[in-house]
């Protein structure tokens, strides 16, 4: 999932300064991915759980390699945008499938707490594949060396797979089940929190993904800091990777709504630093919070789309959010093209996702003040 949604964001510069490509042209590159997701989410939706599920799972993250490699194939930005459309449906198929076979394995075990690790191994694939990048970028800065590093985060994820066949039990691989229900949980639904939730999700997706698109550029651009922006990415992975549990845990403690409000303003706060301050402390802090906070809302909004509704519709809430998610996602990379004043100026667009993204957290707080009425 690290890989098949988020290995362009460290790659884009090479891609750009290697053929001149524009935002807007770079922002279409983005945006057919999250394109894919908002497919796949959809399609995930109306698949019935069992044995076609587990396929699913299995395609989704064989297509992820395949397409990642084929990256380093073609130089051809139609070709570009085809494989960017199918890597974005099969990551909406790992996240799917995946969260509704790993959710429901550790509800049937009691163990629902140990959910935010699952969520972490995004920002895990985030910095691992950060990482693989900034060695690839000090062995070869040639106009070529995007093509190595397509290849080099596509043996990653096959490098990837091996555990996720060897640990996955047999049958969860073969037939992903509806999500098992836990004890004391609702057999009803409310309409309005979902609603709500979603709302909130939807801005969270088109404020976001202007940073998870731009970040290394954005941070590249600021005086003085040209060589930072794939380490500001690793740092995005390694805040994300832990954030999931964190944040589950605050949830625990005080109430999902109180902590989706928290780490909502942490990330808008986040977004808007880079235009307050061009210094590195800024643009370490905004990778940072970036970083701690989208991976953590995902988790939060998955478990509230989980818990309010029966466990048979969950799978199905799940993929409904999704979907929503990545519409916002689609449209967050056209916009910052739109707002660009100048080449590779994303202040403006910085502004509008802040803005967009404190919204999204007030919706968070209206839905579990919608859900607390109701319940």
């Amino acid at each position: 999932m690290g890989i098949g949604r988020f290995a362009f964001t460290p790659i884009l510069p090479a891609m750009r300064d290697a053929f001149g490509l524009s935002t807007a042209t770079l922002g279409a590159l983005a945006s057919v991915n999250y394109l894919g997701y908002l497919v796949g989410a959809l399609v995930a939706a109306a698949l019935p759980p069992g044995r076609a599920s587990g396929l699913a799972l299995r395609g989704s993250v064989l297509t992820v390699i395949v397409v990642t490699a084929l990256m380093a194939t073609t130089a051809a930005i139609p070709l570009w945008l085809i494989l960017r459309f199918v890597a974005g449906v099969a990551s909406a198929g790992v996240f799917v499938f995946g969260s509704a076979a790993v959710l429901s394995q550790i509800a049937g075990e009691g163990r629902l707490d140990l959910s935010g690790w699952f969520f972490g191994g995004v920002g895990a694939g985030i910095a691992t594949a950060g990482v693989v990048v900034l060695v690839l970028e000090r062995l070869n800065d040639g106009p070529g060396a995007w093509r190595g590093e397509w290849l080099g985060i596509a043996a990653l994820a096959a490098a990837l797979t091996i555990p996720c066949w060897a640990w996955l039990p047999r049958e969860v691989l073969l037939a992903v089940r509806p999500i098992a229900p836990a004890p004391g949980e609702r057999r009803d639904w409310r309409l309005l929190p979902l609603v709500l939730l979603g709302g909130a999700y939807f801005l969270e997706g088109l404020g976001y993904i202007v940073a998870g698109t731009f970040l290394v550029a954005i941070v590249g651009a600021l005086p003085g800091l040209a060589e930072f922006g794939t380490g500001a990415w690793i740092l995005v992975g390694l805040a994300a990777a832990p954030s999931a549990n964190l944040w589950t845990r605050v949830a625990a403690r005080v109430s999902p709504a109180a902590a989706l409000l928290v780490v909502y303003l942490a990330q808008a706060l986040g977004l808007v630093l880079p235009v307050l301050s061009g210094e590195a402390w800024a643009a370490a802090t905004s990778a940072i919070l970036f970083g701690s906070t989208f991976i953590g809302i995902t988790a939060l909004t998955v478990g509230e789309a989980r818990r309010l509704v029966p466990p048979p519709l969950a799978t199905r809430s799940i993929a409904s959010l999704t979907a929503v998610f990545g519409l916002g996602q689609i449209i967050g990379p056209l916009l910052a093209a739109a707002l660009e004043e100048r080449p590779g100026d994303f202040n403006r667009a910085l502004v509008v996702a802040s803005g967009a993204v404190l919204i999204g957290g007030l919706l968070a707080v209206a839905s579990g003040l919608a859900e607390r009425r109701h319940a």
